[in-house]
Order: C-alpha cells, then structure tokens, then sequence
C-alpha cells in the first residue's frame, strides 16, 4: 500500500530550474510507485487557479507575487494553512520540503507528522560560510526527522550544523532517461551559425553567476583553440546582474570573443537537442550538488569534463565517462577539452559509458526507490521513538 506524500517546493513547474524539475520528476516517479503524492507550491497570478491536477499530481498552488521575497512571511502562513487542510483531508504520512523556507518552516509548525527535506543548494554552503541564516537553518534540520541531500559535500554541511550524521543520507538527483537520449535529434548548430561542417562543439550548460565558473572556461579557450582552432564554445544559461559583460569583456581581452557563443536561458524541453549536437559537455563549477545538467549531457551520451568538486565526481568515473579536473584550473580544464575533442575513439567510448551509468544508475525510477526506502525507514524510527515515549 502506497503513502500519501506531501511535497512542499516554492519552486515549481512552470519555472524553468534545477529543483522545480526535481520535484516534477521525484514526484511522478513516487506516483509511478503507487503513492499519492500532493505538491504544495506558489502562483504568481491572484485568480489562477489554486489547485490542478498535473501527470497525475495534485498541485496546490498558494498566491505569492513572483519575485517578492520580503512576502515569504506572509506565503509562510498562508502555505501552513493549506498544509493544514491537505493533512486532515489526505492523512498525510509525512511532509518532504525542498526549501528551508519557507517550506521546511513550514513543515516543522505541522504537529504530529514526520518532516524529511532536501537541501538541495551550493548557496546554503555561502550561507554557512558567512555565518547567515544559522539560527533558522538549525532549527527547521534539528526537528526534520531525516534529510536528504545530492552530495557528500552538502551532508557535511548539515552535519556542521549539529544534525546526527546517522539522520543525513547522500541521495543523487536523477534523469529522465527517455527524454534525454542519443535518440534526440540534434540542432544543428554549425548550420544556425553558420560554422564550418568540422567545428568541434564544446556546450556548457551554466548559468552565469560566479559559483559555476564560467569565467575559467573563458580563460581556458585560447588554449583550447592552439590545439583545436576549428572549435566553438557555446554557453547555455541565464546571467546574474553584470556577469554576462564581465564574461565577454575577458573574452575580448584574450581575443577569442568569436569563438563563445552566450545563448543566454534555454527551455529545458529543448535542451536535450543542445546535448545531442554537442561533441562534449563541460562542467567548470566551483561549488556543485549532483549537477542535473550533467546528468542530462551524460543520458544524451556525451562525455564530461567537470571539476572535482560537490557531486560531480559521483557522477564522472575519470576516464572512464569523462575526465575530472581541479577547480580554478583553466590550463588543466583546456589540457581535458583538448584530449576529449582530439580523441574520437576515446570521445565515442566515454559518450556510450556516461549513457550507460546514467541508466543503471541515476534513472528517476531508482531515485525515487531510494527516497520511498528512506520514507519507510523514517516513518519505522518515529513509530518506534514514540512507542518509546
């Protein structure tokens, strides 16, 4: 017999982002596993409709203007409420949160049911590292019953803040691995931009913010380019205030501005053809949880060159599936780009590597088993803990 599961993201679809499309795809996979699954979210639109059906998934949504973070408070309280009602109407078995807040806040008000959450983000790293937000952050973890968190890296995090190591489980995020395919056609890139039929394509699906280290990509190009001219790097992802300038002006100062192409914020519907059309994927991030875009690349069959750090290493087997390097690194990260596009043999193998260990490995059908079991061995310790009681 299935849960009934309570998933409480202010990120959601339609955002286009990392979490919203975990909570997507964990929550359909767990509705594939027999559970019902209700999603708590956000609308930003007074008469939209506050609640639908999704694949399947009931969607509550609860009114928040968008991009008005000083309203958290108030969604807080009007997302508790509606919590409140699902957990009467549903019988809800336990609540999974995916941001410390308000959902996790939220979560932990909740009497009587158990509370698990993700963390899923290198800006809580920032966060512990300036000291901010300690208070809130140990509270809502100290009173999770367990937590979740796609790298050892982030485990760590939590356990800094106090939480029993014993509570924390590294769990991966994970791929559609149907949708991501090298079945996908590709888009032609050297067509669109008119590029010579031998260009190499090196894609980098980062956003533009400094934690993902686009800027050391920039810097590794004429490198790159000495040994592989014929090559085009294009950077796929939406830019923090200023970055973007900053990246093209380094660019110019290194002469290579003609060869990165900043194709700014991409659908995730349309970013497998981008993955299929690209030679190889790289991931030049400085802090880094299991990278979805990695993942996606490694379904599409494209080899990774990523740094060695967060969760990437879980996913690359150097060598093997891709080839791992230091972060900060540009000469290192061109030395792995020019061995990945110089070698076809090598290039084609890892591609076939990095689709298989997606499949065996980070499938949305096994993640979601792995987060049911923590599901039951959680609910199994709080039984226990209050027949103790």
């Amino acid at each position: 017999m299935g849960l009934n599961i309570c998933i409480l993201s202010v990120d959601f679809l339609p955002n286009v982002g990392g979490i919203a499309a975990h909570v997507y795809e964990l929550a359909r996979a767990l509705r594939d596993l027999g559970n019902d699954v209700t999603i708590v979210t956000f609308r930003d639109a007074l008469f939209a409709p506050g609640e639908e059906t999704v694949d399947g998934l009931h969607v509550v949504r609860v009114y928040l203007p968008r991009n008005t973070v000083l309203l958290y408070p108030a969604f807080a309280l009007l997302e508790y409420f509606s919590v409140r009602r699902i957990i009467k109407r549903k019988k809800i078995d336990l609540l999974h949160s995916h941001y410390v807040f308000p959902d996790g806040f939220v979560s932990r008000l909740q009497p009587g049911v158990p509370g698990i959450a993700t963390e899923h983000t290198s800006g809580f790293l920032d966060r512990l590292e300036r000291g901010r937000m300690l208070g809130l952050y140990r509270w809502v973890y100290s009173r999770m019953d367990h937590i979740i968190t796609p790298s050892d890296e982030l485990a760590g995090a939590v356990g800094s803040l106090g939480v029993p190591r014993q509570k924390i489980t590294f769990v991966s995020n994970g791929v559609d691995t149907d949708k991501f395919s090298p079945e996908v056609p590709s888009r032609d890139l050297r067509q669109q931009y008119a590029l010579a039929p031998d260009t190499r394509i090196v894609l980098c699906p980062r956003r533009l913010e400094p934690k993902n280290g686009v800027r050391y990509l920039v810097e590794a190009v004429p490198a790159v380019l000495r040994q592989c001219p014929e090559t085009r790097f294009f950077v796929v992802g939406g830019s923090y205030p200023d970055q973007l300038a900053l990246l093209q002006k380094r660019a110019r100062e290194l002469g290579v501005q003609d060869h990165i192409i900043f194709a700014g914020s991409v659908p995730n519907a349309e970013m497998p053809s981008w993955y299929t059309a690209a030679d190889v994927v790289v991931l030049p991030s400085l802090k880094e949880a299991t990278s979805i875009a990695g993942l996606e690349a490694m379904a599409c069959g494209r080899p990774l060159v990523g740094t060695n750090v967060g969760g990437i290493p879980h996913l690359i087997t150097d060598g093997r599936t891709g080839l791992l390097v230091e972060p900060k690194d540009s000469d290192g990260l061109a030395d792995a780009l020019v061995h990945v596009l110089t070698d076809d043999a090598a290039r084609r193998e890892m591609g076939v590597a990095a689709r298989k260990k997606a499949v065996d490995q980070f499938s949305w059908a096994r993640i979601a088993g792995t987060v049911q079991s923590i599901y039951t061995r959680t609910l199994q310790n709080v039984e226990r803990r209050d027949r103790k009681r």
